[in-house]
Parts: structure tokens; sequence; C-alpha cells
């Protein structure tokens, strides 16, 4: 991640801040798991919130509950969610989901973000989440997450869900040195735009996003939404801009994944 100072002085929850772009992060203590999120500021203003991971184990499920309805009580409302980074499908992070993006109480997500997983390698996080934390694989939400990842994603509404695969270790993520911050091949590729200015975020860097085939979505027995599908690889980078400075969002794929699948 990038950014760069300021003399720039606003204030944000209280305090004085001389950073053009602030990224105010919490770890949630679920127990067994992972729930973390955060919100980036550009002088001052909420620009992009994101989560990254929303899960524990099922003897940790109360705690979760708990973390994930006051974190959904701290937002504004109505509150959406620009991103929600899932990093792997282990059922222990991604269990709150459900009560994170509930349509009756939790948050309207714009964008998901995943790695490009084929079935050896959801079998084999269903596997190791079965033999870890039963109860919380035989859930009905994770069974189908582990069956077909788009169609359960798409019972929450999300504009786009973007797939992550390894790139080209040799180019890396953009930096905004040698590494460039233009936009990818494949067209404009951004984040929601409520304002007149920009959008909230960019992809940017060396690298192809690729349109996946994708119909439209039933999300129940009345209604379909067209979500859109990419792919995109882990070169590119998730770009947040200011005036004053960048902020910058690299996934990064884990190349010991590959392994894992072999070894299976």
């Amino acid at each position: 991640m990038a950014y760069k100072l300021s003399l720039d002085l606003f204030t944000i929850d209280g305090w004085d801040v001389e950073l053009a772009i602030v990224n105010k992060r919490r770890q949630h203590p679920v127990g067994q798991g992972f729930f973390h999120s955060a919100d980036i500021y550009v002088n001052g203003r909420p620009s992009v919130s994101y989560v990254y991971d929303c899960g524990s184990m099922e003897r940790y499920a109360s705690q979760r509950k708990l973390q994930i309805c006051q974190y959904l009580l701290s937002r504004s409302s109505p509150s959406k969610l620009d991103i929600l980074f899932i990093s792997h499908v282990h059922s222990d992070h991604i269990s709150g989901v459900e009560q994170l993006l509930s349509r009756e109480e939790g948050l309207q997500v714009d964008t998901i973000v995943l790695p490009l997983l084929n079935q050896i390698d959801r079998l084999i996080a269903f596997a190791r989440s079965a033999s870890e934390d039963w109860p919380s694989a035989r859930s009905s939400f994770y069974k189908s997450f582990v069956t077909d990842p788009v169609d359960a994603l798409s019972r929450f509404r999300p504009r786009q869900i973007i797939f992550v695969e390894a790139g080209n270790r040799d180019i890396g993520a953009p930096d905004g040195g040698d590494r460039p911050l233009e936009p990818p091949d494949g067209g404009p590729f951004s984040g929601r735009d409520d304002t007149e200015d920009a959008p909230t975020w960019k992809l940017v860097g060396r690298g192809t996003v690729s349109h996946m085939d994708g119909g439209p979505v039933r999300l129940d027995s009345s209604a379909t939404q067209q979500i859109t599908q990419s792919l995109i690889p882990d070169n590119l980078a998730m770009l947040i801009r200011s005036p004053h400075g960048d902020w910058l969002l690299a996934p990064f794929v884990d190349p010991t994944v590959a392994s894992h699948r072999r070894l299976f």
C-alpha cells in the first residue's frame, strides 16, 4: 500500500490529522477466524469502506455475531460496503458473511473480491473445514458457496464480483515507482461513482481485465439481476486517489495454493 504525507489538517473522530489519506482499520475479536474492517478517508471525508474476511469457528458464534452487530451499528444508515475481500474459502473466514450482508439488517455490498478457485480448490477447503469445524462446514451457505461461489454470493446483490488469479511475478503489483498506475488492458474498471468528481477506486497496473460469461442471476422466485463477473491478475491493484497522494489495495494470490492442489 502506498500513501503520501500532506500539510493539510483535518479532523477524524476528534483527532487532528495531517495525512491526505488515512486508513482507519480495526481487527474485530471473533475467536478462531478473521474479521477485519477499514475506512479510507481522503482529505477528511469518507472514501472507501472495506471488510477483509468475516467469520469464525462455530464455537465462537456468539462472539462473532456480537462483533458483526456492533460493527453494523457503528455504520451510518443507510450504509454501503464498497468492497468485501474474501481471502480464502475456509468456513471460519466466511461464516459471518450472511449476517454482514443480510438484506434486513446488514450492508449493501458493491464489489466482492475473491481468489479464482476451481472445484478441487473448493473441495480441499471444504474437507479441511469439515475436519476442523463440522458445524460451520455443514451450514447451507457454506455448502452452497463451495458448490458455486457466484450463486452463493449473488443473493447479496453485489454490483460486481471480481476473481483474482496469480499474475506475472516479474511485473509485481503497481507501486507508483517503476510499476505503472495507468488503467489496465480491458477498459476502465472501477468502484461505484456516487459523486460528480470520480469513482471511489480504479484498477491500475500491468495486466488485463477479463470479463467472464455470466448471464442474469436469479435472486428469488420473481427477480433477476445482471451481476458483472470479471477476472484480474494480482498484478493489478485498486487505487484510491487524492490530490496529495495515492493508496493502493493490492491483492496477492499465494502460489502455494497450486502445490496443495497437486498434492490433493
